[in-house]
């Protein structure tokens, strides 16, 4: 293994860790016991819970744009920026590391984190028309 591939695996190790103990920490108590301090979710914008939602949902960066109302880089800012807020690179490591988060917290705590946005956002309103949304103000502005 050559010095690069030895740093590489040495970060990702270092990595794996790290998230090997948020989940014991969300896991071992009840979501009421989460702080919104001990994690990622509290750290997103209204437009990035949005994005991580649709994220979930499979959606691809151009149907989060649609949605937000931007480009199509700018959706990919919004992607990035979750990706870094969790110390990831790709799109299925958030969806990993939000889903657990999301679980640890009830509707109450998400909807505080997420400026408003219910934790069941994607259900309810993703399929409708925009019009239909009555949370659009969150991210539309």
């Amino acid at each position: 293994m050559n010095k690069v591939t030895s740093e590489r695996v040495a970060k990702l190790e270092g990595r794996i860790e790290s998230l090997e103990r948020q989940m014991d920490r969300l896991t071992m108590g009840s979501p009421s016991q989460v702080h919104a301090s001990e994690i990622v979710l509290a750290k997103l914008t209204p437009k990035q819970h949005v994005s991580l939602q649709m994220l979930m949902k499979g959606k691809s960066n151009a149907e989060i744009a649609k949605r937000l109302g931007v480009s199509e880089n700018t959706a990919k800012v919004h992607v990035r920026g979750i990706a870094k807020k969790y110390g990831v690179s790709t799109r299925s490591q958030i969806v990993m590391c939000a889903f657990t988060e999301i679980e640890a917290v009830t509707s109450e705590q998400y909807k505080a984190m997420a400026g408003g946005l219910p934790k069941n956002w994607a259900e309810e309103y993703l399929g409708g028309s925009l019009r239909s949304d009555p949370n659009r103000k969150l991210y539309r502005e």
